[in-house]
């Protein structure tokens, strides 16, 4: 079901994978692979796909609230760990501190 007018594809693509989806033409997908978490994004439907490795295990879930914040939900040796990105997914770093990036409550 559309939410605020975009596409949300909060749901598990296949094994390892999961995305959402901004638009038509800007979408993410986090997942698993050969022993480390990674993001992929598109920001033009699909022609270019820019891919990035993280340090951490795989990305569980991922989600934005608008074109360029983003927050993942990813597995680690010492728990899950959440990450984030301000620029679409083409960057994204670990949060270790309450508040970073603007985010106090889930629930907010």
């Amino acid at each position: 079901m559309p939410v605020d007018n975009r596409i949300n594809l909060q749901e598990t693509v296949g094994p390892g994978w999961c995305c959402d989806a901004i638009d038509s033409k800007t979408i993410c997908f986090g997942g698993y692979r050969n022993g480390r978490g990674f993001f992929t994004t598109t920001h033009d439907g699909g022609a270019i796909w820019h891919e990035i490795s993280i340090s951490d295990n795989g990305v569980i879930n991922v989600s934005f609230l608008g074109d360029l914040r983003g927050w993942a939900l990813v597995g680690s040796y010492g728990g899950n760990m959440v990450w984030g990105t301000l620029d679409g997914g083409l960057n994204w770093s670990r949060l270790t501190q309450p508040g970073e990036m603007g985010l106090t409550s889930p629930f907010k």
